[in-house]
C-alpha cells in the first residue's frame, strides 16, 4: 500500500431507499456472479435476487430480504 492514508476522508452513508420486507418493482438487467442469480435494478439501487429464472429485460415483484451496507438481497414475489 502506497501513498498518503492522511488524504481519506470518511463520507456520509447512502440513504437506503428499502426496507426489510418492502415490496418493490424492479428490472432484472443482467445475470449475476453464481448459477440461478440475477440482477435487478430499482430506484437506482442494483438488488441481488437468488434462484430466479427470469429473463433479463422482465420487470418481477421482489420482497427485500437483506439490506446490509447499501447492498439488497431479494426474493420473487408472485
Amino acid at each position: 500500500l502506497t501513498g498518503n492514508l492522511d488524504q481519506i476522508k470518511q463520507t456520509k452513508e447512502l440513504p437506503k431507499p428499502f426496507l426489510l420486507k418492502d415490496i418493490i418493482k424492479a428490472k432484472i438487467v443482467l445475470p449475476g456472479r453464481f448459477k440461478g442469480e440475477v440482477l435487478a435494478v430499482s430506484k437506482q439501487r442494483l438488488i441481488s435476487i437468488p434462484d430466479c429464472i427470469k429473463p433479463v429485460g422482465k420487470e418481477v415483484k421482489v420482497r427485500i430480504l437483506k439490506t446490509k451496507y447499501g447492498t439488497f438481497k431479494g426474493e420473487i414475489v408472485n
